[in-house]
């Protein structure tokens, strides 16, 4: 026997006090037992909502390094093509000029070659690079075989090859056979 009954039994409480108290105490469990259900779902959705923060700052650090990788990647290829265009470069002294669009397409560039230079040029067993100093273009000889590695590594460092062995017209040097005139152009 309860201690709610033994007080109705000896008089102490009234039955209707005693079905009150039941009823608050039924209705006490019963908010117990919903607010327990009700934690459950708190907890599983701050347990869902830390995992997609995690998972977001996973994803972010991914892409930060896939980014950083990518970055480190264009340097070491432009350092690359760098070192590939210093060792291979020619030296050259003349005074025959030779003539190449730049690397805009637009541009017509001048060097002053010497003439076997210009036809080794002609014949594709020497090259035109350029190198890229940030703020300016510099536009070096180079041979055969560093073009083609620089073809290689799919760096678009060469202005002017020729891979067969046909020698382009436009690109000979010019024989003149006249002499340079030191008057004036016009003619009245």
């Amino acid at each position: 026997m309860s201690l709610r009954d033994q007080l109705v039994a000896k008089g102490l409480a009234s039955s209707k006090d005693a079905q009150k108290a039941r009823r608050d105490l039924k209705k006490q469990r019963k908010d117990d037992q919903g607010s327990k259900k009700r934690k459950g779902e708190l907890r599983r959705e701050q347990e869902a909502a830390a995992r997609e923060e995690q998972e977001a700052r996973r994803t972010e650090r991914l892409e930060a390094r896939k980014e950083r990788e990518a970055i480190r990647d264009r340097h070491e290829h432009a350092l690359r093509v760098r070192n590939l265009i210093l060792g291979n470069r020619l030296k050259n002294r003349g005074d025959h000029p030779f003539h190449f669009v730049a690397r805009d397409g637009r541009t017509i560039l001048r060097m002053m070659l010497h003439r076997r230079v210009a036809e080794e040029i002609a014949r594709g067993s020497v090259a035109i690079a350029w190198l890229d100093h940030g703020n300016r273009d510099e536009y070096v000889l180079i041979s055969r075989s560093g073009a083609e590695k620089l073809a290689e590594i799919g760096a678009d460092g060469v202005v002017v090859h020729r891979a067969t062995g046909e020698p382009d017209v436009s690109e000979l040097p010019v024989k003149r056979d006249w002499e340079p005139a030191l008057g004036p152009h016009r003619v009245r």
